[in-house]
């Protein structure tokens, strides 16, 4: 019996290696990480849009990001739901193909050894596995660059020797598609830009072959950017996270380099002794690599920069790119501090483990000179290497990482058990779902990415039982609520007579919300107990029915306690104008306001016609008010910036901006 080519057996380890590689980033995709965080659901929300018809070339939602993941997302949203995992397959489909792509450079930049260790390296270790798993967009920029890694270099070192000038089309393609992947790539398409100016100097032939085809790269590449950098420009507001990000590059701008200096002074070290203090994408404070890999990290840099500057011109040019992308890469994380740096580091992670695996495959070379022996030697270690490097992640990642506190936290997994519990239920009809953050774009974005149930997520009803109570209008519905979102001593007083505690489910002891507690009550006999004397509306938006004024009288540095009840008259999209909604509560001193509070925590895009909700407000009473009756007043306004107040109407009468209520006594210091 033959034995196969040789050419056929020596695909078999790069095959191996990224089946290895897809596997750890697919395993286990519905528990770990253990919920999902708003950013992410975000991103799958968006994916969905997109998959529905919108083009978006901005997303304006997670405080403004690019819009190339969502749209890579979008089909498979429209095949498989827009569920947790098929945002997780996505990325795992990303990171996966980031091995493969690493392999194909190092194996022509190098060597098919070298490609081999990097490629291993990069499959088997923490850092790449968990940007791998996170439904974020940071993990096609480095997918996208290395693909243009690659054509850039058949474009400058030609396998047939003759110049080709669509490859420098297509690498100028990927690198103005990479703008629409991640804010740090605004700056690693220098990378082979740089590296073909420096044969200005040191290869003056290959200078003169290339730099028509750079030309037309960096034209390609404006053009395909230009759209995007267009936009940007013109909305400039728009990017609120690069405005925070870019404050100690401002300060050094205006003469102070302290910010700067300290953001760099703290991460300097990210890859070997201190990393991300946020255990959301890392375990809090755990570099990118660990012991043994960071100093061969620092090895492989010292003998990239030893090629890069000495006479052998095969490895330079290689080297030379290796550096540039590692520093390009990293700039984004040393400019801003260690927090988030193992995504904003991302760029770099190509050059990192092609940086480590220079001096293995050095090592690798002694072996294999000594015969038979040797190559099984240096194969045995490999193997095992292998298998301890994959033991030590699998453990860190999935064994701890991922059953931490602050992660279960970061991923809001309380909410994730909530959803999976209700979804097991047989019920349908309206479910009151109380939560810290009701608002559109946080848990019930989430929620709809957790749920395999359209009846339920069409039933949801969002609110902060903190501060508010909702009353579907319906004869039965069911009420959730979270140790970290309880209801109100004093509305529980409205909802228990009507309800009934049907479980109180346990989570983990040390999580965030330990608990949840589920009802079954009759909202339509709870509202009719209501003192529902009043019919005022504010723009045709919302109606007040009525109020309870629980503290008629209040000593200084006390609080005026308030309930008050109102119906909605209009529903809301998600991201529409009514999140901008607040509703005021003003104790009036005079002609000024003596205390206030500003308060909605029943967001309009949670409202639906019919349903009646109580806000409870504490308004502050000033420790230094004098003894005297004050008049209370409620109405409601827009956030945006000179926005009026909302005007109120009895019918067909508009009676102003406000609606009074009866005056407060607010007695003398140490009367009762």
């Amino acid at each position: 019996m033959g034995h196969k080519p040789r050419s056929q057996l020596a695909w078999l380890p790069i095959t191996l290696i990224v089946l290895i590689a897809f596997a750890l980033r697919v395993w286990a995709l519905d528990e770990v990480p253990p919920g999902v965080t708003h950013d992410e659901a975000a991103h799958l929300q968006d994916a969905g849009r997109i998959w529905d018809g919108a083009r978006p070339i901005y997303l304006t939602t997670a405080y403004g990001r690019e819009p190339f993941f969502d749209y890579a997302t979008a089909p498979l949203v429209g095949l498989l739901g827009m569920r947790v995992t098929t945002g997780r397959l996505a990325s795992a489909l990303w990171g996966t193909s980031l091995v493969a792509l690493l392999y194909a450079w190092v194996a022509r930049a190098f060597d098919r050894p070298t490609a081999l260790l990097a490629a291993g390296l990069l499959a088997l270790s923490f850092w790449p596995l968990s940007t791998s798993r996170q439904i974020l967009r940071s993990i096609t920029m480095p997918v996208l660059l290395m693909a243009a890694a690659g054509l850039y270099w058949q474009a400058i070192f030609p396998s047939g020797g003759t110049y080709r000038r669509r490859y420098f089309v297509l690498a100028g393609f990927l690198l103005g598609l990479s703008f629409y992947t991640y804010m740090p790539a605004r700056i690693t398409w220098l990378a082979p830009v740089l590296l073909n100016l420096s044969f200005v100097l040191t290869d003056r032939p290959r200078w003169r072959k290339t730099r028509r085809g750079l030309g037309i790269m960096l034209l390609v590449m404006a053009l395909t950017a230009g759209p995007l950098i267009g936009y940007l420009l013109a909305h400039p507001e728009l990017e609120v996270r690069l405005s925070e990000l870019a404050a100690p590059i401002q300060a050094l701008r205006l003469g102070d380099p302290g910010p700067l200096w300290s953001r760099l002074s703290e991460s300097v070290l990210l890859f070997s002794h201190q990393g991300d203090p946020q255990g959301i994408y890392n375990i809090a404070g755990r570099p990118l690599l660990p012991p043994v890999l960071a100093g061969l990290f620092y090895v492989g840099i010292a003998m990239a920069l030893a090629n890069a500057v000495g006479r052998l011109r095969q490895r330079r040019p290689a080297c030379q790119f290796l550096l540039l992308c590692l520093l390009l890469g990293v700039a984004p994380a040393l400019a801003t501090g260690l927090e988030s740096s193992s995504l904003r580091a991302i760029a770099a992670q190509p050059a990192v483990f092609v940086l480590i695996a220079l001096p293995l495959a050095a090592i690798g070379r002694l072996f294999l000179g000594r015969g038979a022996l040797g190559r099984y030697v240096w194969a045995s270690l490999l193997v095992v290497a292998g298998a301890l490097l994959l033991t030590f992640t699998t453990r860190d990642y999935f064994g701890h990482w991922a059953t931490q506190r602050d992660t279960r936290v970061a991923y809001h997994s309380h909410l994730a058990e909530m959803m999976r519990y209700l979804d097991a239920q047989p019920e349908s009809g309206p479910v009151a779902v109380s939560t810290i953050y009701p608002g559109p774009y946080h848990d019930p974005y989430a929620a709809e990415t957790i749920s395999g149930r359209v009846d339920l997520i069409e039933n949801l009803r969002w609110y902060d039982a903190r501060f508010a109570l909702l009353y579907p209008d319906t004869d039965h519905a069911r009420a959730l609520f979270p140790a970290l979102a309880p209801l109100d001593p004093i509305l529980k007083t409205l909802f228990e007579p009507t309800a009934t505690l049907l479980e109180r489910v346990e989570l983990e002891a040390d999580d965030l919300s330990p608990w949840f507690e589920l009802y079954q009550w009759e909202p339509r006999i709870a509202r009719s107990a209501l003192p529902l004397n009043e019919s005022l509306d504010l723009e045709a938006l919302l109606r007040f029915v009525g109020y309870d004024l629980r503290t008629p009288a209040a000593s200084p540095g006390d609080e005026v306690v308030l309930i008050t009840f109102w119906e909605p008259l209009a529903s809301f999209s998600a991201g529409s104008a009514g999140d901008d909604l607040v509703l005021f509560t003003h104790l009036l001193d005079g002609e000024e306001v003596g205390g206030q509070e500003d308060q909605l925590d029943v967001p309009p895009s949670s409202w639906h016609l019919g349903d009646l909700f109580a806000q409870l407000h504490r308004v502050p009473v000033p420790v230094d008010l004098p003894a005297g009756l004050y008049p209370l007043q409620i109405g409601a306004y827009w956030r945006t910036e000179g926005a009026p107040r909302l005007t109120v109407s009895d019918g067909d009468r508009v009676l102003g901006n406000q609606i009074p209520l009866p005056a407060v006594q607010v007695l003398a210091v140490g009367e009762d």
